[in-house]
């Protein structure tokens, strides 16, 4: 990830269909956040980021529950639009700036098993 990404943070809203990136500063005791502009953001309603970890290769790995329904309550066990056969796993790097806005970002889906 670029230099004035090391140290922030990186989480997921899953119910806003989307990943956040907060930039954290020193303050007092504690620190303070400031939200960015997200890393992931879309309308799509199965898009359910659920954790994203830093993998050896420095890249961000995302998972995606992919499932419209989120909450047990709300909706019948047996709703068909319950998807239970399917979920994402995203690879997110940053590719060399182009310009001086910013690095563009390559999303790539991973459709293989994980392995070691």
């Amino acid at each position: 990830m670029p230099d004035d990404w090391q140290g922030n943070l990186i989480t997921n809203d899953f119910r806003g269909h989307r990943v956040c990136r907060y930039v954290l500063t020193p303050e007092g005791s504690g620190y303070t956040s400031k939200e960015m502009l997200e890393l992931i953001k879309t309308n799509h309603p199965a898009f359910r980021p659920i954790d994203v970890k830093m993998g050896p290769d420095g890249a961000l790995y995302i998972a995606d529950w992919y499932n419209p329904i989120i909450q047990h309550g709300e909706v019948d066990f047996r709703d068909p639009r319950r998807d239970v056969t399917h979920g994402r796993i995203w690879r997110v790097t940053a590719r060399a700036a182009s310009s001086s806005i910013g690095p563009s970002w390559s999303v790539r889906r991973r459709t293989t098993c994980w392995r070691r």
